[in-house]
């Protein structure tokens, strides 16, 4: 059983810790002794825990229970991440962690997950249709817990680091396909089509504010100024969590002439009995979008024979719209809560309009 010293990176420098190397049955262990680099630790390292390790080895008392599952570490993970991120994040994060990753990694040991494993996920969620952008947004809820791992020592590696690089090889599925607008005829047959008046009124205030969904479903009637034609936006709900708008978005968004009639319309619905816009079935807030999304959206559109689209689609309706229609970048980057300008041009060039025809006349004058 050999000790050695691990050195890693951190805000404050280099730490360095007391581990130890050892083979038992073929199989290799190196494990955190939890002890920095001291001459005081080497010498409680070797005349106390190493011999008292050695022990439980050849016992077998040192493999039980010596190592917490994937799953078990998940709910630490997420409990150290809960200071500095937003409850319905955390919520989301839950979500997709439940859905993609606990049924491959759920059970296996914390210890036991290769690189190997983490391209063998990749390449099955790619073969299922994922889009990059979401594999790596669901992957790095992984690397995040492992990162966590890492700071205490329980782990050495990040086995996502060793894992291979994500390549769509040959498939359409890319951060830019998964844009798909609705056209105008489409919003026009869906809301024809849509039985209930409240759902007629929530898809046009997705589609012609560009709000998020769980924006839409947390939105107030004491927001809703009728005589000033705007919105203000400072909460969202999901999975039964209020919290502030992704990235802070706080902001104002106008009530443009073609959605007015349908806002009035609902708070003909709603606007006397409850503070909230929309209601579901027992007359209480959505508890999350999906409930619109499983309950409503499917439905309308397989009735209006409109292509299905995620129900975020909406938003990037509203955005590509916008931009196709001359509308200021600035001011849909804004209106939209992007989380800069810069982001809602890298996503949305291909729509800014580009009619050559006068370009460059003005220096026809010269």
């Amino acid at each position: 059983m050999r000790l050695y010293v691990k050195k890693t990176k951190n805000k404050q420098g280099v730490k360095e810790s007391l581990w130890i190397d050892f083979t038992h049955n073929g199989e290799r262990h190196r494990k955190p002794l939890n002890l920095g680099n001291t001459p005081a630790n080497k010498k409680i390292a070797l005349n106390h825990m190493i011999p008292t390790i050695q022990l439980a080895v050849s016992t077998g008392e040192f493999f039980k229970n010596k190592m917490i599952t994937v799953s078990e570490y998940m709910d630490k993970s997420f409990e150290l991440q809960s200071s500095n991120r937003k409850a319905p994040t955390i919520e989301d994060y839950r979500s997709k962690y439940n859905k993609h990753l606990k049924p491959v990694f759920g059970k296996k040991m914390l210890d036991s997950i290769k690189g190997t494993d983490i391209t063998l996920w990749q390449n099955k969620m790619l073969k299922d249709g994922y889009a990059i952008r979401t594999i790596k947004g669901v992957r790095g809820i992984l690397s995040t817990m492992f990162e966590d791992a890492i700071r205490e020592e329980i782990i050495e590696k990040n086995p996502i680091r060793l894992a291979s690089l994500l390549s769509a090889r040959g498939m359409k599925k890319t951060s830019e396909d998964d844009l798909l607008p609705f056209t105008i005829n489409e919003i026009k047959t869906l809301i024809a089509s849509t039985e209930t008046t409240q759902m007629k009124n929530f898809y046009m205030l997705l589609f012609t504010t560009g709000l998020r969904g769980g924006e839409a479903i947390g939105l107030k009637w004491n927001l809703v100024d009728f005589d000033k034609r705007e919105i203000k936006i400072s909460s969202q709900i999901g999975r039964g969590v209020t919290g502030s708008p992704k990235w802070d978005s706080f902001r104002t968004v106008p009530i443009i002439e073609s959605f007015l009639p349908f806002i009035k319309s609902q708070f003909e619905i709603t606007g006397e009995q409850s503070e909230y816009v929309f209601l579901n079935t027992l007359n209480n807030p959505y508890w999350d979008i999906s409930k619109i999304r499983e309950g409503n959206w499917k439905k309308d559109l397989e009735r209006a024979k409109v292509q299905y689209r995620k129900i975020h689609q909406t938003r990037h309706t509203f955005c590509s719209t916008m931009i196709s229609a001359g509308e200021d970048i600035n001011l849909v980057s804004k209106v939209a809560g992007h989380s800069s300008p810069r982001m809602t041009l890298e996503v949305y060039s291909k729509y800014i309009p580009r009619d050559l025809s006068d370009f460059g006349n003005v220096f026809n004058k010269i």
